[in-house]
């Protein structure tokens, strides 16, 4: 799933591989869908929202990395309070 940024959303499969030193092993799947749903601190829906979605990368000391390339899509949740 990608909007502006093609190198953006692979996903990985965390503890359904084992490998052994030296093994080198690459696995890719792509996403059906995600669903976005917003809520404020009272879980009321925040509807017609507009947010920007990043690939999430982090330096050394734990910062978040914000970057124009990270960039993947502008959204918005709609009169439902969602988007898919």
């Amino acid at each position: 799933m990608w909007d502006k940024n093609n190198n953006a959303g692979a996903f990985y499969f965390y503890n359904k591989v084992t490998l052994s030193c030296g093994q080198t092993f690459t696995l890719t799947n792509i996403l059906s869908g995600v669903k976005f749903i917003l809520r404020d601190n009272d879980k009321n829906l925040l509807k017609n929202r507009k947010f920007s979605l990043y690939s999430q990368r982090i330096d050394t000391d734990g910062s978040p990395i914000r970057e124009k390339e990270d960039f993947i899509a502008s959204l918005d949740s709609s009169m439902e309070g969602e988007i898919t």
